[in-house]
């Protein structure tokens, strides 16, 4: 049974900028920044290589499968990748351990879930993830996220963990409300995109040329 924890809930907001825009400050005056992102996920997926059953299996022991949430990720299955994308200075983000479905995970298997994903990556890409967007998850596991980063004594740099907005924005974390202004950390939010997501290569009405010129048509 899905549980969701009121407490560490994030309300969302309906009004946004309404007719006052944000007025970003980029770095060297650039009239915009661009975030360049790649979804590492071969390898995660569900298989029966990794001893995973079928998808129902998951829910009832009885039926002598075990469930392999916390099994190999992409990145772990070639750590050459791994090594050779910090070495040439991109960021590494937390994206889950497997592409897997586990929405009735109580809170501390969550929590056990989320500190596993960051200590994994920093252990295969030897740098621990500054941000992260899981995607899949439980009702919890967005906000989770911070307060165990905290616990563990390691900074959060951003969530990428929505999908409303074309530029970052700070939200107040609910636990923190009670603390003085100066020591509340907030977390800031750079959205995740579908409109220029690749993937609509492989969606009805998405990009349609195989030679990706639609594609570069539009990002340009």
């Amino acid at each position: 049974m899905v549980h969701v924890e009121e407490s560490i809930q994030i309300a969302r907001d309906f009004e946004g900028f309404g007719e006052s825009s944000q007025d970003c400050k980029w770095p060297n005056n650039a009239r915009i920044a661009v975030s360049f992102v790649l979804n590492y996920e071969e390898g995660g997926e569900r298989s029966y290589q990794d001893g995973d059953g079928f998808r129902y299996a998951d829910n009832d022991p009885t039926l002598g499968y075990k469930n392999s949430a916390n099994n190999l990720i992409a990145m772990e299955r070639n750590p050459k990748f791994a090594k050779a994308c910090v070495r040439e200075g991109h960021e590494i983000a937390a994206h889950g351990l497997r592409w897997l479905e586990f929405w009735n995970h109580s809170l501390e298997e969550d929590k056990k879930y989320i500190k596993d994903t960051f200590l994994d990556l920093e252990k295969t890409t030897g740098e621990m993830p500054v941000g992260f967007y899981f995607g899949r998850g439980t009702p919890n596991t967005h906000y989770l996220v911070p307060i165990v980063l905290k616990e563990m004594g390691l900074p959060l740099l951003y969530s990428s963990e929505c999908y409303n907005d074309d530029v970052p924005y700070w939200v107040d974390l609910p636990w923190e409300k009670d603390l003085p202004i100066a020591d509340r950390e907030g977390m800031l939010m750079i959205p995740y995109n579908y409109d220029c997501n690749d993937g609509k290569h492989l969606m009805s009405q998405g990009f349609s040329s195989a030679a990706g010129q639609s594609y570069e048509s539009y990002l340009k």
